[in-house]
């Protein structure tokens, strides 16, 4: 029965990051807990965590920008929330989320209050704005109890942050769910379901497919992965090239210049697919994955597509580089259409040598990320916490 088991919160800012990034953790929590989430509706997703976490879900609107009057009414309202069901332990993700919901903790005196930080922020390019973000994040991770980075990388840049020397930590080795390695599994992929997606696709099994996977922004590279792969894709050498983009378009929020979103839509060696609830079967379709994004915590592309077994080209960020580190591919310096290019023909043309450590990286992902490793590592880091405060508690009693 849950009415005896510790109640904690998780909350993220949409419901998109709790369907998606977080799918099946909650489920696993509620086993050892009462879990209770909140987070915004969105989309019909907000109805799904319900039915396969089991757990009860609140609807709190959260903006991803700064908006005062809309961001006082989220924090009354899960300052209302919170002193209703008083939990021992609230676990916040995504910036916005862990600002008001730190806020909120913090007045209602949560007792364990975990902040994860899942990327680099990039403090230095937005001048003023830059410096006022900084200071937001300083005062949520001050008003944190606890806070782990999702990366080794990250980790390392937050431990020489002062307000945080005390209270960072490490859940596993990073990532903010781990990987289903039996999903993402090349072996769980019909034939008919691959065949039926390379007709719609117009590819060929003759193609050298490179693939991309994440939302479409200037932050991630795609500009700079469009001007490497027209750079070549029309030699007589690499006329068999394709470039797969999967993932959103977006019109607002860092969006690539109109120019480079023609070429996306229009290219007839460039296939653009959008956002896709299944990746697998693009993946399976791809030859090389290429991951040119500016900044990041732990890339949740490259451990898929390392997971379905495909060599990877990545910038040299933090988050990036320990994956590739770990199970091999190219790291090219950021925003580098010259290093980029380079790299994709050099996968293409020792293609062959890369196809043999598709097992080795696939193994070396099982050992670092493993799904249910990673949710036993959570688990066991809760259970840490919660002893520690007892324990700190029972002293002062």
């Amino acid at each position: 029965m849950n009415s005896n088991k510790i109640k904690i919160i998780r909350i993220t800012t949409i419901s998109a990051t709790m369907n998606v990034i977080l799918k099946g953790q909650l489920e696993y929590l509620n086993q050892y807990y009462k879990v209770i989430g909140i987070t915004a509706k969105y989309l019909n997703y907000f109805e799904e965590i319900i039915i396969r976490e089991g757990i009860k879900l609140y609807d709190v609107e959260m903006t991803r920008k700064i908006t005062p009057v809309k961001d006082l009414l989220a924090v009354m309202k899960l300052v209302s929330i919170i002193m209703r069901e008083k939990p021992l332990l609230i676990h916040t993700q995504t910036p916005k989320a862990n600002l008001l919901a730190m806020l909120a903790a913090f007045i209602c005196r949560t007792p364990i209050r975990i902040l994860s930080i899942v990327g680099m922020p990039a403090y230095k390019d937005y001048g003023i704005r830059g410096w006022f973000l900084r200071n937001l994040d300083l005062l949520s991770y001050s008003l944190a109890t606890n806070v782990y980075p999702n990366s080794w990388g990250l980790y390392h840049y937050y431990s020489k942050w002062k307000v945080l020397s005390k209270k960072i930590g490490m859940i596993g080795n990073g990532s903010s769910n781990g990987i289903d390695l039996n999903y993402y599994n090349p072996s769980r992929v019909s034939i008919e379901k691959l065949e039926k997606i390379r007709r719609n696709t117009r590819l060929t099994k003759m193609d050298f497919v490179f693939s991309f996977m994440g939302r479409v922004v200037n932050d991630k590279g795609v500009k700079e992965l469009l001007e490497a792969f027209l750079s070549f894709c029309e030699d007589q050498k690499y006329l068999n090239c394709k470039l797969l983009i999967i993932g959103p378009l977006r019109e607002t929020d860092d969006p690539i210049p109109k120019y480079y979103q023609d070429i996306l839509i229009n290219h007839p060696k460039i296939r653009f697919v959008g956002l896709q609830r299944d990746v697998r079967p693009f993946l399976l379709l791809s030859n090389t994955f290429v991951f040119p994004s500016h900044r990041e915590g732990l890339p949740g592309s490259l451990i898929q597509a390392a997971a379905m077994g495909l060599p990877l080209i990545a910038t040299r960020i933090l988050g990036n580089e320990e994956i590739i580190e770990s199970v091999g591919g190219f790291l090219v310096p950021v925003n580098d259409r010259f290093s980029l290019a380079e790299a994709m023909k050099k996968t293409y043309e020792k293609y062959s040598c890369q196809k043999e450590l598709e097992n080795k990286s696939r193994e070396k992902i099982a050992q670092l990320y493993d799904q249910k490793k990673y949710w036993e590592y959570l688990k066991n880091e809760y259970e840490k916490v919660i002893r520690d405060k007892n324990n700190v508690q029972g002293k002062h009693s």
